[in-house]
């Protein structure tokens, strides 16, 4: 049977379920069979499983004990009044993702167990079961589990059987974890004595099992788990699970929203069920920004998502699901029955609690699919940055943010972002949400404060500075003045040509030194070597450029005294040093070391040029900003750069070497470059990569990046290449000598076809 006739089938049911239900009463007990256990249903008017189910996303803060536990409840709280009656949370939701090696610290660990007794205790956690994340020690191995409860009972600690190790993607799990490999194996777990003293329960099932509610069966599997080919929620579905909680800490990167809601309507397409998607969102203090796209999928529908790039700690989401529906769907695809007849049994593990809503309440009706609005490229980079630029302010203190403007490209995606970010705040404070207007309240120290302008509450939050450059013209001066007035910023214009002067004639004293430090006249050797120095200034290339380091390496120094030396907005001075940002795109780091890109956060930092021109062609019209054209205008690039940013994007993406990535480029470009153009610009990209990693490293303290794009979040490369690349280059030319009959004959049918297609338009 076709997909979308199974579908219509279930409808159907769902239909005549509904109608049953407000004609007739049925008073008498009945049995149900999910998957090989009989489930006995109690009596009720109505008989149909109708189950609220809800996940979530949190913006937890790793260590912020009191104020994870504070969110978790909260959104237990608003499952609850939505009629829920179990609520899946975030990966290690209790301690947050990002503690790094502070997973490794037992403290930890008993912290995250005493925020597990004040949830035992609390009001809000009776009659709901709840699944929270914590690190737990058993036989002194710490993994990463999920620990649901219900009723002050401890039901399952499950530990994460799949961990999450793409280092250059920033997970690292390996290196504080041990994955459970032992599945459908159960063991006992000796619990806290202050959580026994709650639970009565001295020992607790710790394993790969399934729980068994007295009206269906619940499975887990933890992020990584739905990405590995051998998902454990195939097997489990095939033993009769109906409902998935997955539990993730997903950092974003663009694009995978879609991917994300494809995996999970996949999880249940194939062989039915319930999948509940839970996710952490915002930053937590790690290095990344998490997408919090939690959402439910039945049957292959997705039929709930919580919304993308919010500025509220807490979202929930909830939906009803007719667990009648899934069985149908299910018994209706023959092979699955099939299969599913001689699969392996988990071990059960029983739980005294109905999930669905039985009484007599009032009718429920499924909740219906839904198709989850997906964010552009530009929408991605402003509205996700923005995001992640609120989360860092709020939790560091700081009392604003610094933004060095020079009125170019990636300048002024950053002054973009920190405008949406004040957009958004003012459209949070408009729909009532007091938590985000305290915050804003806390940041300028003004009680009562409420914001309702964007370009007013961010003269209150950016102060933006332009710097001259030796270079600088008098246009982008311009542009950079305009934009802040634009969005609304306290901006100032600074010279550093004295300073650069002065440390100019430092260098030219040096000089005219007298050798043996006397202080007789000047010997005319040094005399000529000054003014050698004095004319390399202006001759000298390599003098040229130590010039020009010198400018930025000034600008950044004056800009943290900026940052130091007060706040002048409304003037009023607020104590405490604003937050600097760099503004350095992907793969064009510049080669100054403490220059003028270095700041303590780069919100462009994982962007390409050609990403943060679709985020301004996107603020263009979503914010009608007309001075973004100009700025686009002068940030266009040639043909050749274009190309070689081409280049860097496949190389962060695929990480190919120089031969490999010169016979990609060659099958992308058979009818605009020669292989030996190709060549020439593979060489070139690595040579200066080599340079750059040099220039990077011994910085202390590296600005963190807002990480959705591309390229690895901390590259694990050395900083010392050979300085020819003699061996990986000299494979490129063999290569394509080697190929050139297939690369003529491709690049002949390739002209061919566009050939075709023109005729044809």
């Amino acid at each position: 049977m076709h997909r979308a006739a199974r579908q219509h089938l279930c409808q159907l049911i769902v239909t005549i379920k509904v109608v049953c239900l407000v004609s007739c009463h049925c008073t008498n007990f009945t049995l149900a069979v999910v998957g090989r256990q009989h489930i006995r249903l109690r009596s009720s008017s109505r008989m149909v499983r109708m189950a609220v189910l809800s996940t979530c996303a949190l913006s937890q803060w790793a260590l912020d004990y009191r104020g994870n536990y504070e969110r978790i409840i909260e959104s237990i709280q608003a499952a609850k009044a939505a009629g829920s009656r179990y609520r899946c949370g975030s990966e290690l939701d209790i301690t947050g993702y990002g503690c790094g090696d502070h997973h490794l610290e037992i403290n930890t660990l008993q912290q995250a167990w005493k925020v597990v007794a004040s949830l035992l205790q609390h009001p809000a956690c009776s009659d709901i079961m709840v699944d929270v994340g914590l690190p737990v020690m058993h036989r002194n191995i710490i993994y990463n589990c999920r620990l649901v409860f219900c009723n002050r009972k401890v039901v399952l600690v499950r530990p994460k059987m799949m961990l999450a190790n793409d280092t250059h993607m920033g997970y690292q799990e390996t290196r504080w974890f041990t994955a459970w490999r032992k599945p459908r194996v159960v063991e006992e777990l000796s619990l806290p004595s202050f959580i026994t003293d709650i639970t009565g329960q001295e020992t607790v099932p710790f394993g790969d099992a399934i729980m068994v509610a007295r009206d269906t069966l619940i499975g887990i599997e933890i992020c990584e788990e739905l990405w590995n080919p051998q998902s454990p929620h195939v097997p489990m579905g095939l033993d009769g699970v109906e409902i998935v909680c997955n539990s993730s800490a997903s950092l974003q990167e663009l694009g995978r929203t879609d991917i994300v809601y494809t995996m999970v309507r996949s999880a249940t397409l194939k062989s039915g069920g319930c999948y509940l998607y839970a996710n952490q969102h915002g930053c937590d203090g790690y290095i990344g920004h998490f997408s919090g796209d939690a959402c439910i999928s039945v049957n292959g529908n997705i039929v709930g998502a919580t919304p993308l790039f919010s500025l509220l700690p807490v979202l929930v989401v909830t939906a009803t699901v007719d667990l009648d529906a899934i069985a149908t769907f299910r018994n209706s695809l023959r092979s699955r029955c099939d299969i599913s007849d001689t699969a392996p049994t988990y071990p059960r593990v029983k739980v005294d609690f109905w999930v669905c809503d039985m009484d007599n309440s009032g009718v429920r009706l499924p909740s219906l699919p839904q198709e989850p609005s997906l964010p552009s490229m530009g929408q991605q980079v402003l509205e996700g940055a923005a995001v992640w630029a609120w989360d860092v302010v709020r939790r560091a203190g700081r009392p604003g943010l610094l933004l060095p403007l020079d009125g170019q490209l990636a300048s002024s995606v950053s002054a973009i972002i920190l405008a949406t970010m004040c957009h958004k705040l003012v459209q949070h404070a408009t729909d009532g949400h007091t938590q985000v207007v305290e915050e804003v309240q806390e940041i300028v120290r003004e009680i009562g404060y409420v914001p309702s302008d964007a370009q007013e509450l961010c003269s209150r939050l950016v102060c933006s500075l332009h710097l001259t450059q030796p270079s600088d013209a008098q246009h982008s001066a311009q542009l950079a003045s305009e934009l802040a007035r634009v969005i609304g910023s306290n901006h100032k214009t600074a010279e550093v040509k004295k300073g650069v002067a002065a440390l100019k004639e430092a260098f030219t004293s040096a000089h005219n030194d007298k050798e043996d430090g006397t202080d007789g006249e000047v010997d005319g050797h040094f005399d000529a070597a000054a003014q050698n120095a004095n004319d390399k200034f202006s001759t000298s290339n390599e003098v040229e450029q130590a010039l020009t380091h010198l400018h930025s390496r000034l600008r950044m120094s004056l800009i943290y005294y900026f940052s130091e030396a007060g706040w002048w907005g409304n003037g009023k001075q607020r104590a405490g040093q604003l937050l600097v940002l760099g503004s350095s795109p992907a793969h064009t780091a510049s080669s100054v070391k403490f220059g003028d890109s270095y700041g303590d956060i780069n919100l462009v930092g994982s962007f390409s040029n050609r990403m943060l021109r679709q985020a301004l062609l996107y603020a263009r019209h979503e914010l009608n900003l007309p001075i973004l054209d100009e700025i686009l205008s002068s940030a266009s690039l040639t043909t050749e750069d274009a190309k070689n940013e081409e280049a860097r994007e496949i190389v962060a993406k695929e990480l190919l070497g120089p031969d490999s990535l010169s016979a990609r480029l060659l099958h992308l470009n058979e009818n605009q470059s020669t292989p030996h153009q190709v060549e020439e610009r593979v060489k070139g990209l690595f040579s200066v990569w080599g340079e750059q990693r040099l220039q990077e490293a011994g910085i202390g303290g590296v600005p963190r990046c807002y990480l959705p794009g591309i390229g690895a979040s901390s590259p694990d490369r050395p900083i010392i290449y050979p300085p020819h690349w003699s061996s990986p280059f000299s494979t490129i030319e063999p290569w394509w000598r080697s190929h050139r009959k297939e690369l003529k004959r491709g690049i002949t049918e390739w002209c061919q076809n566009q050939s075709d297609s023109q005729d044809l338009e």
